[in-house]
């Protein structure tokens, strides 16, 4: 193919690996894929649908078919059916690219110490960017999901994620969210009790008001003996050995 498969400015032609060859329909993927990236297409904007690409490339129906489906398993691309329909490109979820995560920790038999020690890494400096970055907007949001000590885990753990989103860096941003999103699926399965509870939302308290008084290195050591103090509880309670995502057995008897 001699041309860009997607009519964009500034396309290059894709580099393909000379150490194996890889099936048609995955080099077609990637090759749309590349020029959605390096052409910063817009949501919503019109690329080849089957038939073009069948035409342009002379791959088989069934080859051009795998293709999209790849492209719309990621979230890259989404097919509509009417006449203003076609295949147009997405933005994948971070749901998306979370379920494959956990998948592979699960795999993996990845440890909560792992989970942690990772988290205590991340998070206290997306604390510290956020003293920074944070709108207005966003320190009222955080400042609001800490009031009347919140006692469900979910609203606990959705602090994390308002943090993410208000650090200003987008690779914090995802990482910590995709993070959070494990987070709460392993939590819930940890026993915290009302104590616990409130400890972690009187830490969010004091994180979300050293971010709107624009005090990062507070803000950031406060979240770390935050994540400290939450792994010494599952500690307390023997799981920070056992697995992130946990089979049923595992999971049973967790509660307190």
């Amino acid at each position: 193919m001699t041309e860009p498969l997607i009519s964009a400015s500034e396309s290059e032609p894709t580099p393909w690996p000379r150490s194996r060859l890889p099936k048609a329909s995955t080099l077609l993927a990637n090759e749309l894929r590349e020029e959605i990236i390096r052409s910063r297409l817009s949501v919503g904007v019109n690329v080849p649908n089957e038939t073009e690409l069948i035409e342009k490339t002379g791959y088989s129906r069934a080859t051009v078919r795998e293709a999209l489906r790849l492209l719309e398993a990621e979230g890259l691309i989404v097919t509509r059916r009417g006449p203003r329909g076609g295949v147009q490109v997405s933005r994948p979820d971070i749901a998306q690219s979370t379920r494959s995560m956990a998948v592979l920790l699960a795999l993996s038999d990845a440890k909560l110490r792992d989970l942690f020690l990772f988290r205590q890494h991340l998070e206290p400096e997306a604390a510290r960017l956020a003293a920074t970055a944070a709108t207005p907007e966003q320190i009222e949001e955080m400042l609001k999901a800490t009031e009347n000590n919140p006692d469900q885990v979910s609203r606990v753990v959705s602090f994390h994620s308002l943090l993410a989103e208000a650090c200003g860096n987008e690779f914090y941003r995802v990482v910590v969210k995709i993070i959070i999103e494990i987070a709460a699926w392993h939590t819930p399965e940890e026993g915290l009790d009302s104590v616990d509870l409130n400890a972690a939302n009187a830490s969010h308290r004091k994180i979300a008001e050293h971010v709107a008084a624009g005090r990062g290195d507070e803000a950031a050591a406060v979240m770390l003996r935050h994540l400290r103090a939450f792994e010494a509880v599952v500690e307390a309670k023997g799981n920070l050995d056992l697995p992130v995502v946990r089979s049923r057995n595992q999971s049973e008897g967790s509660f307190s």
